[in-house]
Order: C-alpha cells, then sequence, then structure tokens
C-alpha cells in the first residue's frame, strides 16, 4: 500500500456510503476501464489499484447519544465548591471508643462534645450502619431534621446504650456538602445525569438516584470513592440519554440546530419526490441555519469613543 495515505488517498460522503480514491500524482499510469486501456494523466482521482493488507481505519464525530431525555436548553444545573465530599459504603465515617451512647427517648445517637461535627458527615434522609455496639448493630434512617450538632436522631427505635464502642457507615454512596447548609442541590433532580471534576478520586459520570431530605447530598447509582473536601469540585448537568426513543425525546442538539436538521430532512423528502425546487429552497434553509449557530457563538463587543462634548 501507498506510503503517503494522507496524501494519495481522498474519500467522498455519498448518504451513508464512503467513497474512496486514489490521487495519480506526478506520474502516467494505465488503467482498465469498460471501454478499454486510458491513458491517467497527473493529478487525477481513480479507484484504488492495489489491496489495503490491514484493513482501513476511518476517523470521524459521532454522536453517541443522539435521542436525550431533556432539551440542552435547560441542560444547565451548575455547582463548583471546595466544600463538596464524597462518601462510600466501606468507609468509616465514624470509630469511636467509649464515646458513643443512643438514647430510646427520641431515638438519638449522641456522640462527645467536639468529637465529630455531625453537621459536616451526615445530611438528613441519610440510610446509616451501626456495628460494634452491644444493641443497637442495624440500620438507620436519619430524620428530618435529625443532623444536631453532636447528636443524630434516627426514625426507627433505639436501645438505650451509655458509653460503648461503635463504628457508623454509609449505606449508600453520595456525594454532598461538607459545609453546613441545606437546599445546595435544589437545582438537580433525580434522575438528573452529572458530571464530576476536580476531585482527587472520583471525576466521572454519575445518575442522580435521589437526593437527600435537606437537598444537601447527592445519592448516585455508582458509589464514589469516599474522599474529604479540599478540592475545588466543579458538579454540571450533562445530557441523559433516552435509550427508547418517541414523539417527546429531544435530538442531541441545540434548538438552532435541531431546526436545521428538520429542513435538511425535508429536503431529502422533497429530493424523494421529484420536487427539486422544495429540496433547494430547505437546503437553503438548512445552511442557513447552520450558519445563524456559528455566529451565536461569537460575542461581539463595540466600543465607542465618547466626544469631550458628550451629554452626561
Amino acid at each position: 500500500m501507498s506510503s503517503y495515505v494522507d496524501k494519495d488517498y481522498f474519500y467522498y460522503l455519498r448518504g451513508r456510503e464512503l467513497l474512496l480514491y486514489k490521487l495519480l500524482g506526478s506520474r502516467n499510469a494505465d488503467r482498465i476501464t469498460q471501454t478499454g486501456v486510458l491513458q491517467s494523466y497527473d493529478n487525477e482521482l481513480v479507484y484504488p489499484d492495489e489491496d489495503i493488507a490491514n484493513g482501513l481505519r476511518v476517523e470521524y464525530t459521532r454522536i453517541n447519544e443522539p435521542f436525550i431525555s431533556e432539551a440542552l436548553e435547560t441542560t444547565t444545573a451548575y455547582l463548583s465548591s471546595t466544600s463538596f465530599k464524597m462518601q462510600d459504603t466501606s468507609t468509616a465515617i465514624y470509630t469511636g471508643s467509649s464515646n458513643l451512647s443512643f438514647v430510646s427517648s427520641g431515638n438519638r445517637i449522641n456522640f462527645a462534645t467536639d468529637e465529630i461535627d455531625t453537621t459536616a458527615n451526615f445530611y438528613d434522609g441519610q440510610s446509616i450502619v451501626v456495628s460494634g455496639t452491644s444493641s443497637n448493630n442495624q440500620t438507620f434512617t436519619i430524620a428530618n431534621g435529625g443532623v444536631n450538632t453532636n447528636q443524630l436522631v434516627v426514625t426507627e427505635s433505639v436501645s438505650s446504650e451509655s458509653n460503648t464502642s461503635g463504628i457508623i457507615k454509609s449505606n449508600t454512596g453520595a456525594i454532598f456538602n461538607g459545609a453546613s447548609g441545606t437546599n445546595t442541590f435544589t437545582d438537580f433532580t433525580a434522575g438528573d445525569k452529572i458530571r464530576l471534576k476536580g476531585s482527587s478520586s472520583n471525576d466521572g459520570d454519575y445518575t442522580i438516584s435521589s437526593i437527600s431530605t435537606d437537598g444537601d447530598a447527592l445519592i448516585v447509582s455508582s458509589v464514589p470513592t469516599s474522599e474529604s473536601s479540599g478540592q475545588r469540585i466543579i458538579i454540571n448537568q450533562i445530557p441523559k440519554e433516552d435509550t427508547s426513543p418517541s414523539s417527546s425525546s429531544y435530538i442531541n442538539l441545540n434548538k438552532m440546530l435541531s431546526l436545521a436538521v428538520v429542513d435538511y430532512c425535508k429536503a431529502m423528502m422533497a429530493e424523494r419526490n421529484g420536487e427539486i425546487d422544495k429540496k433547494e429552497y430547505f437546503m437553503k434553509e438548512f445552511y442557513s441555519k447552520l450558519a445563524d449557530n456559528e455566529s451565536n457563538k461569537r460575542i461581539i463587543s463595540v466600543a465607542s469613543p465618547i466626544s469631550v462634548f458628550a451629554v452626561k
């Protein structure tokens, strides 16, 4: 095969077909056609006259998720903070020795003063797993408003137990705000697909299973690796693929390009029906919308000097 395939070979897209041509440059050659042997001259494109032993690699751009469940114009939720932290289900949030107490009155779990900042490590609605105690080794759910200073209030009944050892782990993987506050993630909803960047070991795409009752944590489908706050982490919503598209689905394009696709489809339908004038009209509209989409990306500012006699 030719050594300079990037210079000797060319392609042309015809619908869904890829037409491959070879350039006969700087030399003459004979080629056989239906009408006999013809002489080829410089810079003529012909069909390849040699085998491609190891196959042909074609590099191109494609849309991995052609249909999405929400319009791109509304897929805009975004947050950035150094207070975000991750919790997995295997790393202990709390490990205590003879400092943990359970109070049946009010279903409370008490910690020693200043032993742990509960507001920075737990969130309302969180499912936690307690082990290492005498009478309270089970799964608990933190009640709404149950995260208080040095104390957790849970929805399940607890057995009174004082000055005991214990280990507490999260029962779900989550991304949450380690700083005091609520309603951090109210711009997101369950089912949203998000992209996380800037973390130490959790960059990637996640799907939100649910949001904590205080709006301070995202419970995600794939469990992240536990990570303390401190990194500048960015969380932004990204399009979610609609694997069973219907009339209510969206094309993974902005509004202008979606309208351009409609014009292109109309042009192809007109061409099939032999209506060339309509085909040319819709293709003109198609290219016009493509140009408008590009121009919308440009930020143009105009600065005008103010004369000394300008009215202020």
